[in-house]
């Protein structure tokens, strides 16, 4: 990943990949439509090669296989990770986990931003695959982004015949989802490393004129708002670090799932997500 903090005019690098190998996998369109729908300082990157990833194995970490170090490699030029997932029998396609497996083992995801949302032609719209791949990439410390979320039901009345997006509520959504992750990037992006006491007089405002100038705050009241935990500072960021929450009511929040919540109250059926 990047390792210089970004600021709001800065341009981001965003790796998409697709969790389902199928050539004309609805979430692969999904992701080539959230490339197109990208702003213009946005760049996502739709990754092919997930099906050169063999299944982790600890026998092969001392000499990764090809498919393992071209993932790794893509995925240190981006500033972040789209993840659009399938569900596969309530619950995430192996690929994908298979995929978090290997990456989690050299820590490129601890610290990542990473978005997840997902399509099915059933009308869950991946909501079960999205909350438990979510709780898998907390656990090896990425920076996940809660909101706004996208579970898409029914995708294939959404797409023609070429496999293009064309519902215009589902390209508003999408088109959200890509911007309010830049967003994301740009806010957890991580800082260039502090300098040693010494050598960081103006970075805590003791410039040559006076010694005046505003101090950054001392790591130490910033801990809550980066998450950092003992182990090495570079903890999972907190939720609340978001700063576009969803309001009860908003457009979309009920068959689109923009909350929080489980949907309608009813457990959700298996999911034929493709």
């Amino acid at each position: 990943m990047v390792e210089s903090g970004l600021d709001g005019n800065s341009s981001v690098r965003i790796l998409g990949i697709a969790g389902s190998l199928r050539r004309d996998s609805h979430n692969r369109a999904l992701l080539r439509a959230a490339a197109e729908l990208a702003p213009e300082s946005v760049t996502v990157e739709v990754y092919e090669g997930l099906e050169t990833v063999p299944v982790f194995n600890e026998d092969l970490e001392t000499d990764p296989p090809q498919g393992v170090t071209s993932l790794r490699r893509a995925l240190a030029r981006a500033d972040g990770l789209l993840i659009v997932t399938p569900e596969y029998n309530q619950s995430v396609p192996g690929v994908v986990k298979n995929m978090i497996d290997w990456l989690s083992r050299e820590e490129v995801l601890s610290g990542l931003p990473v978005a997840v949302i997902g399509a099915s032609t059933g009308p869950w719209g991946t909501r079960i695959a999205q909350t438990l791949l979510r709780q898998m990439l907390l656990s090896v410390q990425a920076a996940v982004m809660s909101d706004p979320t996208l579970f898409v039901p029914h995708v294939e009345a959404l797409l023609d015949d070429d496999g293009r997006l064309v519902d215009e509520q589902t390209s508003q959504r999408l088109e959200r989802v890509v911007s309010s992750f830049a967003d994301w990037i740009r806010l957890v992006a991580p800082s260039p490393p502090v300098s040693p006491p010494s050598e960081r007089s103006e970075r805590w405002g003791e410039s040559s004129e006076g010694g005046k100038g505003a101090p950054v705050s001392p790591p130490s009241e910033r801990s809550e708002r980066w998450g950092e935990s003992g182990e090495a500072g570079r903890g999972a960021l907190v939720f609340a670090a978001s700063k576009n929450p969803l309001r009860p009511g908003e457009a979309g929040s009920g068959v689109w799932g923009e909350s929080g919540g489980a949907g309608r109250g009813a457990s959700p059926g298996t999911s034929q997500s493709r």
